[in-house]
């Protein structure tokens, strides 16, 4: 599996060394270190959704859009991940993501078109 962020890095032009170490972060704070060594079809839904959001980490964009990260993962996975996110958001990136989880949908609040701020509110339950 780590293989597999190392190369996507590789093709935004990252270095290998910081490939690897960036690797390293993502799959930590995903909480998929331990699987590093693991075939990607060997995982489950919800950590193929984190190495979904490790790969798409790997040339640390400032835009990440992401199609229902959280869908067909546990609860106490769904929180995870949206702090996650949020430290994320935090830290500079922009997230659009589809959700059908009503409740994680009401908890992020999008100011109007007019502004060019968006807050979180709070981390769905």
């Amino acid at each position: 599996m780590q293989q597999i962020v190392v190369n996507q890095a590789g093709y935004y032009g990252v270095e290998r060394k910081e490939a690897l170490s960036r690797s390293e972060k993502y799959l930590k704070q995903l909480d998929l270190w331990e699987k590093r060594n693991e075939r990607a079809r060997m995982l489950s839904g919800g950590m193929k959704r984190r190495l979904m959001i490790a790969r798409a980490l790997m040339h640390e964009p400032k835009l990440l859009i992401l199609d229902e990260p959280t869908a067909g993962v546990d609860i106490e996975l769904r929180r995870s991940m949206w702090g996650f996110l949020k430290d994320l958001n935090d830290r500079g990136t922009t997230i659009i993501l589809t959700t059908h989880y009503l409740e994680e949908a009401e908890c992020y609040v999008a100011t109007s078109a007019s502004s060019s701020t968006a807050s979180w509110w709070k981390t769905p339950r």
